[in-house]
């Protein structure tokens, strides 16, 4: 199943493709990962684009799941600027719509916890953000 992700999201296409067809695609392919797929894409992380990156994290957060909270996680503190907004952008997407985020709260405050002494400002207020809404979730 990576290796269909991985064509899925290194496929030259527009924005408006993307936001429309390809996130929907990479939504069912994600839903039939097996732990050998979820272990490849985070091998494969490193050697990926910034787009690639970038279309990956947006993709996993419409996927409420352990998995994907873990990747984006990984993909919010190593990847740059646009990975990292991205990452932290679909986070937050998924607080909102997973009624089962108490579960992964903990993991999640803890990590916002690690993070703040490293954090340039502009993180910094995306993690107060991330913070706020995991707050207001209960």
């Amino acid at each position: 199943m990576f290796s269909q992700l991985d064509a899925e999201l290194s496929k030259d296409t527009n924005h408006g493709y993307w936001s429309e067809l390809g996130i929907n695609d990479c939504i069912e392919i994600l839903s039939a990962f097996k732990a050998r797929d979820w272990i490849e894409l985070g091998d494969a992380a490193p050697s990926r684009p910034t787009d690639w990156l970038v279309r990956c994290a947006d993709a996993l957060g419409e996927l409420p799941t352990r998995d994907s909270l873990d990747w984006l996680m990984k993909a919010a503190i190593g990847h740059g600027n646009e990975v990292a907004e991205a990452a932290l952008e679909s986070i937050n997407s998924i607080i909102g719509s997973d009624p089962l985020i108490h579960i992964h709260k903990p993991i999640l405050i803890a990590w916002i916890e690690s993070l703040r002494p490293m954090a340039t400002r502009p993180y910094l207020l995306a993690l107060a953000a991330l913070d706020a809404n995991l707050k207001q979730r209960g």
